[in-house]
């Protein structure tokens, strides 16, 4: 190992194939990584020695003993960096820097964004085109902490800024040719594209918000979402693969047999998929095409 060599590591998945390209080409850094079952004797060493975590927010992904407690802190001492969606999504977060005795560089996205209010939409990665001003605020953190590294930080960040225009550009294409048409989702994780595009949402904020929180909404809501089915009130419903119960498998059911389109959309990527940019783009244009291919014009 080089000296002074930063070492990185993951649990299970990394959220883009760009990391590792690009850690690749510096022979000062390390990537290690680990397995939620991982031995104690590979873990040790790795937490002991890691400059950075890169975690993920997914909470059915990662396992609790690489989240949420004061242990897991005190086992990375060397820890320069910390980046957190906010808007209550990543709670955890919260108490494992409130264990830290340092002061450890945190980018939360929600207050980089200015999300305020009592229950915003946490699924900030869908904001598409505010995406960059996030990564611009973990790059001038990481800058801060390695300022000797500055400018691959910065030349990285040009490169992902680009890597967005093809998303930016289905987002205007969908606009200009839907605006207005009305939609539903099975829950909010795909609500600030659709804002983006300008389609108007017709689910019940209380359908979202009961299958969001894992519980059942209540019949009002349900009869109200079953009729912008049956009443062919939308054009395409957009049903998250990742929350399936009874009550969402019975929505999309019903849209299907009415003929209405039905997007899959995912609150985290999903395995086999290289990258962010690859993973938006495909809901993206399955979204267009299920537009296109509408009853309802």
């Amino acid at each position: 190992m080089a000296p002074n060599t930063k070492r990185v590591f993951y649990v299970k998945y990394l959220p883009s194939a760009v990391f590792p390209t690009v850690l690749a080409k510096r022979p000062d850094v390390q990537l290690d990584k680990l397995e939620n079952e991982s031995p104690n004797d590979q873990v040790v060493p790795i937490l002991s020695q890691a400059h950075v975590y890169q975690i993920g927010a997914s909470r059915q992904i990662i396992a609790p003993h690489f989240q949420v407690n004061a242990a897991l802190l005190a086992r990375t001492p060397n820890l320069i960096a910390a980046s957190s969606n906010g808007a209550g999504y990543d709670t955890w977060m919260g108490s494992l820097l409130g264990a830290d005795g340092g002061s450890p560089r945190v980018v939360n996205a929600a207050t980089v964004l200015h999300i305020t209010g009592s229950d915003p939409n946490p699924h900030l990665w869908y904001d598409i085109p505010r995406v960059p001003t996030v990564a611009a605020a973990i790059a001038g953190a990481l800058e801060k902490a390695a300022p000797g590294d500055a400018p691959t930080f910065k030349s990285n960040l040009s490169t992902f800024d680009a890597s967005l225009a093809p998303l930016d550009a289905t987002l205007a294409t969908i606009k200009a040719h839907f605006h207005n048409v009305p939609v539903a989702y099975t829950e909010r994780v795909p609500g600030y594209a659709l804002a983006v595009a300008d389609l108007d949402v017709k689910t019940p904020p209380g359908f979202a918000r009961a299958i969001e929180d894992g519980t059942d909404p209540g019949p009002a809501d349900t009869l109200a979402m079953q009729k912008l089915l049956t009443d062919h009130d939308i054009n395409v419903l957009l049903y998250n693969v990742q929350t399936v119960t009874p009550v969402t498998t019975q929505i999309r059911a019903l849209a299907r047999s009415h003929d209405i389109p039905v997007v899959g959309v995912s609150e985290t990527m999903p395995a086999g998929v290289a990258t962010y940019q690859q993973w938006q783009q495909s809901q993206l244009t399955n979204l267009l095409h299920a537009l296109e291919s509408s009853r309802n014009p």
